[in-house]
């Protein structure tokens, strides 16, 4: 009782998140080819600044554009779905706020960054625009959930954590496809937030400094790459309250492979995973052993010479 008492009131206190978050216009972004030029937008109001940037009416009607390729007029229709406004109130009212979100066009959303090419005869959308050949873009990465399997006294140690950095450059010597060279050091310290922590008693970590290299493809909204790894791997024991206690460490020089993916949310932030595995370590003596480091990232991908098709 107590519960559903709880979800007509959330009703009432979050009536509707789209009607409440969404504006009845929303800013949009269509960028195409060369040989292709926006004509007019259907229920588009007046362009500022970038001349790629349209506002238009939130509608769950398709949005005619219309296009002119040579000397030739052709249409094109843009979808609309569901808000991300829309789906929020799952989570802030059951689901309540959706039911009166349900006939108003502040429910619907387009696309924020569409990119118009020509395949044949067709007009085919996408999210991005190629990246073409010659960019080069620094890439910033906090690698900040990570997941270690390394060397110790004894045997290996699995632990996980938070916190490191990571940066690089990308080149594209293709059209979508880039080499890169990263370097970056990552940790399992427990804490996910900067915090003062004091801790007491017996404490083991293991931190990582790594550089790889690897040849990447961009496939839509995905970026995936391949390369090699190299790593400097610690191991560390400790007690802070027992002063007979003697500290332990380890350390290996570790070799072996990088793998990389990440989505990209828009032109500069993405989300990625990382996994090196290494299988060659150097401590003592050279030895076969497999180690491995996992870290989910954020990711910036900042331009330092950008080209596109339209330039």
């Amino acid at each position: 009782m107590n519960r559903i008492i709880l979800v007509i009131l959330t009703g009432f206190i979050f009536p509707s998140c789209a009607t409440i978050l969404n504006r009845g216009v929303q800013k949009i972004s269509i960028t195409t080819s060369n040989e292709i030029k926006i004509v007019s937008l259907d229920n588009s109001l007046k362009s500022f600044g970038n001349k790629n940037s349209f506002y238009v009416e939130r509608s769950k009607n398709l949005l005619k554009i219309d296009l002119q390729i040579d000397t030739i007029q052709q249409t094109f229709f843009l979808k609309s779905h569901n808000s991300f406004a829309y789906w929020v109130n799952i989570y802030f009212n059951y689901g309540i706020g959706m039911l009166i979100d349900k006939e108003t066009p502040k429910r619907y959303a387009f696309p924020k960054m569409t990119y118009l090419h020509r395949q044949d005869s067709n007009i085919v959308a996408s999210r991005f625009a190629p990246t073409t050949k010659g960019t080069i873009n620094w890439h910033i990465a906090l690698p900040h959930v990570n997941f270690f399997y390394v060397a110790e006294q004894k045997g290996y140690r699995n632990s996980g954590g938070f916190w490191g950095v990571e940066s690089g450059l990308d080149y594209f010597y293709k059209d979508d496809r880039f080499v890169s060279v990263y370097g970056g050091a990552a940790t399992d310290f427990f804490v996910p937030v900067p915090a003062a922590v004091d801790i007491r008693g017996e404490f083991q970590s293991s931190t990582g400094i790594f550089v790889n290299a690897r040849n990447n493809h961009r496939i839509g909204s995905f970026d995936l790459g391949y390369g090699i790894s190299y790593s400097r791997l610690y191991w560390r024991k400790t007690n802070n309250i027992d002063s007979t206690f003697i500290p332990e460490t380890k350390k290996n020089s570790a070799f072996g492979l990088s793998f990389n993916s990440s989505y990209r949310f828009g032109k500069l932030f993405q989300l990625g995973l990382l996994y090196q595995p290494y299988f060659l370590r150097i401590d003592s003596r050279v030895g076969a052993g497999y180690q491995h480091q996992i870290s989910i990232e954020l990711v910036w991908k900042i331009p330092v010479r950008r080209l596109s098709q339209q330039e």
